[in-house]
């Protein structure tokens, strides 16, 4: 099998050790309290969705992601199939959290606008998501065996990775005041090599070529990408850079 699905219990525990190990920071920099009801923007599994039931938060989750979503249910979250750029919740919510979610949606404008209708006044939307050039790597070698093969990166490409002004200029232009924003890099270990990152991240680049031909691509990305990403321990490292934040609604 090339790929696995998105249920298989080894990407299920990746994905929830990635939520949980990453999404942290984020949680804490929201610090919520018993009692009030956030919203996860991009629940995936659910795993913060149940850090937050633990601290006596009503949590809710939106996921694309119908296998998510039901996985997550499953777990006893509530968990609901939702676009982001057209959530329909109304002044419901104290605070909203993302992390490694908004990235992956074209249009934060739309995002950004919907999120503001949700909370109340005073809100807070507190998140993460990938900072301008982030997997550069990654991009740079996808790109290169693309390119030599006629194939137009661009019109598969699903991740936007904006700076912070634009990404500052996206959220005052929805309504929020902006509390706080940083870029950070931060390099992390892939659990392989960038084969099994792309499988498991980059399926929409897969789903580009022919079945018959996605091996050859994974091993042509893998000959180029270890001369920028592999360290002198041998270890995969992605080169990951974050963009984390704080905007309130003003009351």
């Amino acid at each position: 099998m090339l790929y696995k699905t998105l249920l298989d219990p080894d990407v299920v525990a990746m994905r929830k050790r990635f939520a949980t190990e990453f999404g942290m920071p984020v949680l804490e920099l929201m610090n919520p309290q018993p009692g009030e009801r956030i919203l996860d923007v991009g629940c995936g599994f659910g795993s913060i969705c149940e850090k937050l039931t633990e601290r006596g938060c009503t949590a809710v989750g939106i996921d694309i992601s119908s296998t998510m979503v039901k996985a997550a249910t499953q777990l006893g979250v509530d968990a609901r199939m939702m676009n982001a750029e057209n959530l329909t919740f109304n002044e419901e919510f104290d605070g909203v959290y993302s992390n490694s979610a908004l990235h992956w949606m074209r249009h934060l404008n739309r995002v950004a606008e919907g999120v503001k209708r949700a909370l109340k006044p005073g809100g807070r939307f507190v998140g993460e998501l990938g900072g301008k050039g982030s997997i550069s790597n990654i991009i740079a070698a996808i790109r290169e065996v693309m390119d030599k093969h006629g194939i137009e990166m661009e019109s598969v490409q699903s991740w936007y990775f904006p700076s912070i002004s634009e990404f500052s200029a996206i959220l005052e232009k929805a309504g929020f005041t902006i509390q706080s924003m940083e870029q950070l890099d931060r390099p992390t270990v892939l659990p392989g090599d960038v084969r099994d990152w792309i499988k498991m991240f980059g399926r929409h680049y897969l789903d580009s070529w022919d079945p018959s031909e996605r091996d050859k691509f994974l091993d042509a990305v893998k000959v180029i990408a270890e001369k920028t990403m592999v360290n002198e321990k041998g270890e995969w490292i992605a080169d990951y850079r974050r963009m984390r934040f704080v905007a309130i609604k003003p009351a």
